[in-house]
């Protein structure tokens, strides 16, 4: 898990998640508690460093878990 782009990107943009065990079926907006600040900073993270396209991602998946965000990017 700690090599995946997703848990990097959350793990050092928001360093009280390093104390949680994330695993891939966690969905970040549930799971681990990011508050709506912290969620549109996530996500715009995502498409500066990956490209990451919401609109598209929305369409393909209902939950944002760290494991299908892998697989997005």
């Amino acid at each position: 898990m700690k090599n995946s782009k997703v848990y990097k990107v959350l793990v050092k943009n928001f360093p009280k998640l390093k104390k949680l065990k994330i695993s891939p079926k966690d969905d970040v907006i549930k799971d681990l508690f990011l508050d709506s600040m912290e969620i549109i900073s996530f996500i715009t993270v995502l498409e500066k460093k990956y490209k990451f396209d919401l609109k598209k991602y929305q369409n393909k998946y209902n939950k944002f878990s760290v494991k299908n965000l892998e697989k997005f990017i």
